[in-house]
């Protein structure tokens, strides 16, 4: 039953170069408390993913937009009581009329030190749902952006 999921989630890792690729939005959240990356191929290109991915995020409540450099990147952020974070997407188109979509999660802990170890463990707690739901955002964004690519290719 795992297995599946752990070869789907393999499919998500960056590759190791992308861990130390700087991202739109980095600067940001200086030096961040986590940082989770994600990665996915996908057959269509920059210009026929960046509305599959604005549509994905944009009904997204607390996040506003930071930064945008259409068709290749995306930053939105949200400030909530205790934590800053960015989620930073980037579109980078390969050969072949392909991209890669590398998205990046940093947050750092505003409240008091005290409170870490509990940030620490509610964070634990939520990295289980964040990976599900950006395996999930990511595979829509995937499917859309290469159903627009077939659709082009056909008219």
């Amino acid at each position: 039953m795992l297995e599946p999921l752990d070869s789907f989630a393999h499919r998500l890792r960056p590759f190791p170069e992308e861990h130390g690729e700087p991202m739109p939005g980095d600067s940001l959240v200086d030096a961040p408390d986590w940082s989770e990356d994600y990665a996915i191929d996908i057959a269509a290109t920059a210009r026929q993913t960046w509305p599959c991915m604005i549509a994905a995020t944009c009904s997204l409540a607390g996040w506003r937009p930071s930064r945008v450099a259409e068709p290749t990147a995306l930053v939105l952020e949200a400030r909530r009581t205790f934590v800053h974070v960015t989620w930073a997407f980037a579109i980078h188109d390969n050969a072949c009329g392909s991209c890669r979509l590398h998205v990046r999660l940093r947050a750092r802990y505003l409240g008091p030190g005290t409170l870490r170890p509990f940030a620490r463990a509610a964070h634990a707690v939520a990295s289980v749902t964040n990976a599900a739901t950006e395996r999930e955002m990511l595979e829509q964004i995937r499917e859309r952006a290469e159903l627009t690519a077939q659709r082009e290719h056909v008219v």
